[in-house]
């Protein structure tokens, strides 16, 4: 999940983002001063600062010099919010270390398009997070070995969150067509591993074993819980890559 720093004062225009970001499902603070924002940074770790032009009386182009000062957000990717879209402001902005600019009040719409550009989009943030998020995943082994490219990688990726493998595997299984069971298994073992996903890897290549052997109680023993495992790290891994 993504975690996102909002710094602003007015009540309305954190709702509204409130509202967009969770719909998102996505994890939000609020901080109200740059006092807050100090507190909150150094025991979280965010994805994406949004902030107001003026907080608590302070320019918020101001706030965010102090801030990259404080080693504080470093690389994190930012977004200020103004109230009217003036001749020069958004240079300003982004001379200053802002990424985006939105108007108030905020389009939701519009929100989530920047909010998508700014982390679905950027193949470092990604990566990064799904190296936090994802159990024994290793990312950088799958690019040296199999991917090449970060860019191919995530492609990679998404084709394989996209497989309809596991859905054919479960039905053979309930049709106790082992040898289709079999072939789904190897595949998922193959695609697992070449996306990094070495224990997922691992789990399939068991029930491959299993059917080898047949030894097909641990199939039935088995199959769900690789499963489950299978479908949690899947539903991660969607939310990170979008």
């Amino acid at each position: 999940m993504y975690s996102i720093l909002v710094v602003c004062n007015d009540c309305e225009c954190n709702s509204d983002i409130k509202r967009a970001i969770c719909s998102l499902d996505f994890s939000i603070d609020i901080a109200l001063t740059e006092c807050d924002i100090v507190k909150l940074c150094k025991n979280n770790i965010y994805d994406l600062l949004i902030i107001d032009r003026i907080v608590d009386g302070i320019s918020g182009i101001e706030i965010i010099k102090n801030i990259k000062k404080e080693h504080l957000l470093e690389d994190v990717p930012s977004i200020a919010l103004i109230s009217q879209n003036i001749l020069g402001i958004k240079e300003m902005c982004i001379e200053s270390g802002f990424d985006e600019i939105l108007v108030k009040p905020v389009c939701r719409d519009d929100l989530i398009s920047v909010i998508s550009e700014l982390l679905f989009c950027n193949k470092d943030i990604i990566i990064s997070k799904l190296n936090q998020s994802v159990r024994g995943i290793n990312i950088n082994d799958a690019i040296k070995k199999y991917a090449g490219t970060k860019e191919f990688y995530l492609d990679m990726l998404s084709d394989f969150v996209k497989t309809s493998r596991i859905e054919k595997m479960e039905e053979a299984l309930l049709n106790k067509d082992y040898t289709e069971y079999r072939l789904n298994a190897h595949t998922l073992k193959g695609m697992a591993k070449s996306v990094g996903l070495y224990e997922i890897s691992s789990l399939f290549e068991m029930l491959q074993k299993a059917c080898d052997r047949e030894d097909y109680k641990y199939l039935y023993d088995k199959n769900d819980e690789v499963i489950c495992r299978f479908r949690a790290d899947i539903e991660v891994i969607c939310s990170i890559i979008g």
